[in-house]
């Protein structure tokens, strides 16, 4: 199945893990007698009737920082980035050691019947402020798509525009929570928590799209009918996403027995490339525990979007199909 829907993951540097392990080996009575008192294991211990067995455990220590992985760009499913932490079918643990990392996404996903149960058992969470603080708060990372369901309507073959300058709360969580943790305490040189941007070259490619706010003013010059179709397209997609939080694009690909309609995914690798982290620590005489201010968010969007857009350019020519495809940041 990955030869003929291949997802890879890439490496650009090596990330720092969050965890490492400790093997403690310790003696312990036996189990089957543990429920008794301690004083009288002791005096069978004392008089050789029982003896401690050697146990080795194995326990996690905090030791680097916590990720917020931004993937790039949505497309209509946003295939790569479930390839690559959603479960371990791409060795992503092997690639980036001691990172646990949760995907999540929108709480109207889990509204849906069985299909909660399906993500509930994979783990993935809620984009919630709450969801991230959780995970965060047990030194866990999350990854998540931040162009949302507005930058599923610009996919199609080809594309790669991008919703990213109001995406902020990421950035600003961030810096509320750097540095406030028990870890930071002990370890204040240490960097608490980095963004990591990730792009998933290909993603876009996966399915063909209609976009009826593109054909809205072409219609005008050909044909009124598909004028007023698409906008009645358009307004339906913009009512589903104000009131469920994601839209739905009209789109469609390839079926079973036949390449020229269906809904299965059309065979386009995924090259989902991580890119450099950046550290997030308070500026401008700010420390951890006092509010976010505005500079600050805006001073690490800049670089977080410089960031994205130097990985994209260095890994276009390898990993894209066409050589004509440049990524442009539209909203």
């Amino acid at each position: 199945m990955c030869d003929y829907f291949p997802i890879r993951i890439h490496k650009t540097v090596e990330l720092k893990p969050t965890f490492k392990q400790i093997t403690v080996k310790r003696y312990r009575y036996p189990r089957i007698l543990r429920f008794l008192p301690s004083t009288l294991l002791k005096w069978f211990e004392r008089t050789h009737l029982v003896a401690k067995n050697p146990e080795i455990k194995v326990s996690k220590q905090r030791s680097g920082p916590r990720y917020i992985f931004g993937y790039h760009p949505h497309g209509i499913i946003a295939f790569g980035i479930c390839g690559a932490f959603m479960g371990d079918g791409l060795g992503t643990t092997t690639i980036f050691p001691g990172i646990e990392c949760f995907l999540l996404t929108l709480a109207s996903q889990f509204m849906l019947p069985f299909y909660r149960n399906y993500l509930t058992a994979s783990g993935v969470g809620l984009v919630t402020k709450q969801g991230i603080q959780a995970l965060l708060d047990r030194d866990r990372s999350v990854a998540i798509v931040i162009g949302g369901a507005s930058e599923s309507l610009l996919s199609h073959p080809g594309s790669n525009s991008l919703i990213l300058n109001r995406r902020k709360g990421f950035i600003r969580l961030a810096l509320e929570m750097t540095g406030t943790g028990t870890y930071c305490k002990a370890h204040p040189t240490d960097t608490d928590i980095c963004l990591v941007p990730v792009y998933g070259f290909g993603e876009t490619d996966v399915y063909n799209s209609y976009d009826p706010k593109n054909h809205i003013e072409k219609g005008l010059h050909y044909n009124l009918f598909i004028s007023y179709l698409s906008r009645a397209l358009h307004a339906l997609q913009e009512k589903i996403k104000s009131g469920f939080g994601f839209t739905l694009p009209f789109f469609w690909s390839r079926g079973i027995f036949n390449y020229d309609f269906g809904l299965l995914p059309n065979r386009s690798p995924i090259n989902v490339v991580v890119g450099k982290p950046i550290c997030v620590k308070r500026l401008f005489g700010n420390v951890p525990g006092d509010p976010v201010t505005d500079q600050e968010v805006d001073h690490y969007h800049k670089i977080y979007v410089r960031s994205l857009l130097s990985l994209f350019q260095k890994n276009e020519a390898k990993y894209l199909q066409s050589k004509h495809c440049n990524i442009e940041v539209v909203g």
